[in-house]
Parts: C-alpha cells; sequence; structure tokens
C-alpha cells in the first residue's frame, strides 16, 4: 500500500479533511501538495514534514487506513445481507429482535448473533495486526474471513 500526505494528515490530523480544514491540489501523478491549510492551533507542515512522518509512521497509517476500510466494507455487507431477507438494513433487521411475528424474531436473533461475530472477527483480527510485526493482509482477505450469515428456517 501506497501512503501519500492526504493518507499522512487524515492520520496525523483526524478528521480535519472532512471539514474542510486541510484541502490538497495534485500537481502531477505523483505529485500532491497542500493548497489549503485551515487547522484549529496547528501550523501547517511542509510536505517533506508529511512524508517523513509518513516513512516514520508508515505500520500505523496502513493499519489505520486498512481498520476504517475493512470497517466500512464490512458495514456495507451488514446491511447487503439484511437487505436479502427485505430489511431495510442491519439496524431494520436487528430492531425485530423483540417482534411478535417469530419468524422475524429468529431471523433478528440470528441477525444479530451473526453481525456481532463479523465484528468480533474484525476486532481480533485488527488487534493482531496492531500488536505483531506481520504483513497486514489486504481488505478484499480481511473480508473472506468473515463468518457466512445461516439464517434461521
Amino acid at each position: 500500500m501506497k501512503i501519500n500526505i492526504v493518507d499522512v494528515v487524515e492520520y496525523k490530523y483526524p478528521g480535519q479533511i472532512l471539514k474542510n480544514n486541510v484541502s490538497f491540489r495534485q500537481l502531477s501523478p505523483n505529485e500532491i501538495v497542500i493548497a489549503l491549510w485551515t487547522v484549529p492551533n496547528e501550523p501547517q507542515p511542509t510536505e517533506q514534514e508529511l512524508i517523513d512522518y509518513g516513512i516514520a509512521n508508515a505500520r500505523a497509517i496502513e493499519i489505520s487506513m486498512t481498520a476504517s476500510n475493512a470497517a466500512q466494507q464490512s458495514q456495507l455487507i451488514i446491511d447487503a445481507t439484511a437487505r436479502s431477507k427485505q430489511y431495510a438494513d442491519g439496524v431494520s433487521c436487528a430492531s425485530y429482535s423483540t417482534s411478535s411475528n417469530v419468524q422475524w424474531k429468529n431471523e433478528a436473533i440470528a441477525f444479530i448473533d451473526w453481525r456481532d461475530s463479523v465484528w468480533n472477527y474484525l476486532y481480533a483480527l485488527l488487534a493482531t495486526i496492531s500488536g505483531g510485526s506481520d504483513p497486514i493482509p489486504p481488505v478484499q482477505q480481511i473480508l473472506d474471513g468473515i463468518p457466512p450469515m445461516v439464517w434461521p428456517n
């Protein structure tokens, strides 16, 4: 995974890009520069300072990026799984856990158990990656390890 200064800023100054306190301009395929910097109480770093920080913290940044991408993709899988049974999304499906309709209640309970197993798997894997020096697996490999959902009859 190649890290650029956008990734470094997102890691070092979380949320500042979303708040529009930082924006970038791409000068060439390999050169990105800061176009706007209005991060409160933080002087604008140079591109070289960001590059150096990125090199020094490459593994932590890559883990953070992988964790974020895996979590986003896992949530999409959770919601798509609920939609496969005609629920609006995962939250909607889980809300039927106290339904008086036995089928919907059983589906919701099975779904909640599965959803919990998905997040337990993901967080345990990310903790292992964060605590070690093994290679960081690609997000797709992480997603491929998600346990399958088994709906009740």
